[in-house]
């Protein structure tokens, strides 16, 4: 079969599948509830993996860091407190309160920033709350 017809073939099949596609409908994200067990999950492994055996735990944009993400865009919309927060993803590394400084700037005296290591603390992804919402997730990186 010439290089043309084998194409022919695979817009055909394509264009074949094409219903079938559209009426399966788009597909469905996981549940916040199933992100925040992978992401508590990751956290287990990187603790664990001290030698750095797992280079995808700290690939960026890895598994890892989109996850972290994603989870921290779900949770910035206001709506979770720091309990539901701590019950979904788990306690922060670090807590870093309104007029402290972490990673040499100053905390907003009217937020309470919650640390999230990915790569052994010099990259992390932190929560902005204020009064007792989670409002923003932000990251922080070494550059390194």
């Amino acid at each position: 079969m010439s290089g043309r017809a084998r194409l022919s073939v695979r817009i055909l099949g394509v264009v074949l599948m094409m219903p079938a596609m559209l009426l399966a409908g788009p597909r469905e994200e996981p549940s916040l509830e199933e992100l925040a067990a992978r992401f508590r999950d990751y956290r287990v492994a990187l603790r664990r993996d001290t030698e750095r055996q797992r280079p995808e735990l700290r690939d960026w944009n890895g598994p890892v860091h989109r996850l972290m993400t994603d989870v921290g865009r779900r949770i910035e919309d206001g709506g979770y407190r720091v309990a539901e927060v701590y019950r979904l993803i788990g306690r922060p590394d670090r807590v870093v309160h309104g007029g402290e400084s972490y990673t040499g700037t100053p905390v907003p005296r009217d937020e309470t920033h919650l640390v999230y290591w990915w790569r052994g603390g010099h990259d992390h992804m932190y929560l902005i709350v204020k009064r007792g919402r989670v409002v923003r997730s932000c990251w922080w990186y070494a550059l390194e």
